[in-house]
């Protein structure tokens, strides 16, 4: 089986996919918000798979299916969270930290994340979790409720402290909060994200939902903070 190899060159910070002496992906400026995603989707099929994501050896034709099955199963994960009547179509629903291969709202919501451009869509990110700022196409200090943003959603982060940011968000802003995981038993990633909703639970006003099949599990973690809204 032919193995690719993700190498990071140095001093230039630049990135290519090689195989042998053949580039397969040409170098790239790693400000390149496009290829910024698509790492981040490389280091969920490292993890979901238990590739060492720090020597990023993978087979691009297993990288390509899980891609597939993972796209087929985040349409599946929306499909969950309608059914329990969460709407991911409105304006005054924001995703959080999704590109366009993994993100699950509607046109009218917003996309508060770096890859936001992958969808067309404008760039929005944090610039102060903890007080609910946003830089909105380079303006700062404007507030979530200054976009009218009432609800926070967000599903399978790559990193263990995005479940802690979404605890601030809970205990700090007056903002409901739909946190989940999904994807296939047979990932060895799954701990990781029990791991979370654990966490997540340990709040008493947190309420979880779950659907599992023969091999697929959607949990949900939904909170809606009671905390007196925050005074800037």
């Amino acid at each position: 089986m032919k193995k690719y190899i993700f190498q990071n060159q140095k001093p230039r910070k630049k990135y290519k996919l090689v195989t042998n002496d053949k580039v397969l992906l040409l170098s790239y400026e790693k400000d390149n918000i496009e290829i910024e995603y698509f790492l981040y989707l490389l280091k969920k099929y490292c993890t979901s798979k238990g590739v060492t994501f720090e020597k990023n050896t993978f087979n691009t034709t297993e990288f390509k299916e899980w891609l597939d099955e993972y796209i087929k199963i985040t349409k599946q994960y929306a499909d969950f969270l309608k059914a329990h009547e969460i709407n991911l179509d409105d304006s005054s629903v924001a995703e959080v930290g999704k590109g366009k291969k993994d993100s699950i709202i509607g046109t009218e919501s917003i996309e508060i994340s770096k890859f936001a451009s992958t969808m067309e869509r404008p760039k929005i990110e944090f610039g102060n979790k903890e007080r609910g700022l946003v830089i909105y196409n380079g303006k700062i200090g404007l507030t979530l409720d200054d976009l009218g943003i009432g609800k926070l959603i967000t599903q399978n982060p790559n990193e263990f402290k995005e479940v802690n940011n979404f605890s601030t968000f809970s205990k700090e802003l007056r903002k409901k909060i739909v946190f989940g995981v999904y994807g296939n038993f047979s990932d060895l990633d799954v701990k990781q994200k029990m791991k979370m909703i654990k966490t997540l639970l340990e709040d008493t006003d947190n309420t979880k939902f779950e659907f599992d099949t023969d091999n697929d599990y959607f949990y949900i973690v939904v909170h809606t903070a009671k905390t007196k809204k925050l005074s800037l």
